[in-house]
């Protein structure tokens, strides 16, 4: 199941035209509770990182400073929603999500 997680966050970032990205799964506790909080806008390589959560549906961006972009997936790998430049302080969500994917909004 993991590498579903795996290679369709990868189908939806090109899809998304949100290729080059380092794409960080979270799947630790601390990971999944702070998000793109504690993790950098971009790899040492300058490449954007885009965090996916797997088993997740639903977000937050509760003490976060810059604006996110957040995908939401069903368990088919369909798009759902796309959020884009979500402020702080939301919440996002659908029941029928099985991954999201967020990075820091680029525009």
């Amino acid at each position: 199941m993991k590498n579903w997680f795996w290679e369709t966050s990868c189908q939806v970032i090109q899809a998304l035209d949100w290729a080059p990205s380092y794409v960080v799964m979270a799947d630790k506790y601390l990971e999944r509770l702070f998000g793109m909080f504690i993790l950098p806008g971009y790899n040492e390589a300058g490449v954007p990182t885009v965090l996916a959560l797997p088993h997740c549906s639903s977000v937050h961006t509760f003490g976060m400073k810059q604006h996110l972009d957040i995908v939401l997936i069903d368990g088919c790998g369909k798009v759902i929603a796309l959020h884009e430049n979500v402020g702080p302080g939301c919440m996002v969500g659908d029941k029928r999500a099985e991954l999201i994917l967020e990075r820091f909004h680029v525009g």
